[in-house]
This record gives structure tokens, C-alpha cells and sequence, in this order.
């Protein structure tokens, strides 16, 4: 009862300190609640209420205390061909967890490192742990022949990709957090023999207003896609 009261008042204050630091202009859902930012006065509680609660220090989303992320991804790049390729991918944790990696159990990461140091990759999707802290994740792939897809975290918010030595403007991402590596051309880019884009998407918007009381408007979107998986 007694922590739960502490760990109450501690996410409380970690919530005011996030508050007075978004209206003196810092991004407090990108940097991590510090002991250092509680009041003296509760320092000395830091340790006890902290016991058993690694997620309570890790930013929350927006308005919701209570939806804590400890893992950021922020952006991966892959270099991949005919035969495999590579990927380095940046993610920030501020606690100690598990982290997804790109591919399946049937395009399975492999050499992965680090900040340069080899880590063990588990689970059956592939996944490593790893403490808090900047991290840069590098690892490979080994395929016979280029898969159509393949499976990207989706929390990633940046998404570069080279395929058989082109570099891939636009990246196709599906829902499911595909990354989709098959194209309508032999290239498997987004750009073909030809330069012209496989895939397309045209958007009309046609508007009627109608002078009356009230005014009325009626707007109507057409939306044209072409290519793959369209």
C-alpha cells in the first residue's frame, strides 16, 4: 500500500517536471524522467520506490502517463541483393528489454552486433535484450533468392532501403510491418530498366459548394494506384 502511495507520487512528479519541461521548450516524450528532476525532498525515497518499477522512468506518450515506452526505435537501413545483405538499426532504450529485430524465422538475422559487440538473438521471432542506452544494431542476411517481404518492426520510424545496388526512394511498408522487397520489375526496386516508378497514385479532389444557409459543401476524393500489391 505504502509503495503503491510512493510510486504514485513519484509518477506524479515525474508527469509536472515533464510539463514544466515541454513549456520551457524540451521535447519531454524524447528524453527520460532523471532522479536528478525530483524534488529534494524525495530524493532519498528515489531507490526504494524504484525497486521493481524499471518502466517508471521511461517516457510516456503525450497526455497518457500511464502508456509508457521504454524501447524507441528511430531508423534502420538495409542494404540487400540477390543473395543477402545487411542492416544497421538505431534504437534508444531507457530500461533494460527486449528488442525486435528485423526478419522472420525465415529470413533469420545473423552476426548481430551490438555498439560493435556480439549479442545472442532469441525467441522465434528473432529479438535480442539488451541494457539501457543508445544502441546500434548491425546484423545480416543469407537467402538463396530475395524474399517478397520482409519483416520490419513497426515502431521504426525511418526506413532505408538499397536493392541490388539502387537506392529505393520510397520504400514499400505494409500494414503488418512488411517491408516489401518484390517489385513488378527484375530489379526488385522501386525503379525499373525503364526509370519509370512501378508503383502510382493519383489523387482528384472535386469540391461542390452550394450558396445557401447554411453553405454546404460536398468534397469527393478519387484515388487511383497502380503497381504490386495495390
Amino acid at each position: 500500500m505504502i509503495r503503491s502511495f510512493f510510486t504514485g507520487a513519484f509518477a506524479v512528479v515525474f508527469a509536472l517536471v515533464a510539463a514544466v519541461s515541454d513549456a520551457k521548450g524540451t521535447d519531454a516524450i524524447s528524453r527520460s524522467m532523471s532522479v536528478r528532476d525530483v524534488p529534494d525532498a524525495l530524493k532519498s525515497w528515489a531507490p526504494w520506490v524504484l525497486h521493481g518499477q524499471p518502466g517508471l522512468n521511461c517516457p510516456f506518450v503525450y497526455n497518457a502517463i500511464e502508456n509508457r515506452r521504454c524501447v524507441w526505435p528511430t531508423k534502420i537501413a538495409f542494404v540487400l541483393g540477390a543473395k543477402g545483405g545487411t542492416f544497421s538499426y538505431q534504437v534508444e532504450l531507457f530500461a533494460p528489454a527486449s528488442v525486435a529485430l528485423p526478419g522472420s524465422s525465415a529470413a533469420w538475422p545473423q552476426g548481430v552486433t551490438a555498439n560493435g559487440k556480439p549479442v545472442q538473438v532469441t525467441g522465434t521471432e528473432p529479438r535480442v535484450q539488451l541494457p539501457a542506452g543508445l544502441h546500434t544494431i548491425n546484423g545480416n542476411f543469407v537467402w538463396a533468392a530475395t524474399p517478397e517481404s520482409l519483416v520490419v518492426p513497426e515502431a521504426v520510424g525511418i526506413v532505408s532501403l538499397t536493392l541490388n545496388g539502387k537506392a529505393v526512394e520510397q520504400p514499400n511498408r505494409g500494414d503488418g510491418g512488411q517491408l516489401w522487397l518484390a517489385q513488378d520489375n527484375d530489379a526488385g526496386g522501386a525503379v525499373g530498366a525503364s526509370g519509370a516508378a512501378a508503383s502510382q497514385l493519383t489523387v482528384r479532389i472535386n469540391r461542390l459548394i452550394e450558396d445557401d444557409i447554411p453553405t454546404l459543401v460536398t468534397t469527393q476524393l478519387e484515388l487511383v494506384a497502380s503497381g504490386k500489391n495495390q
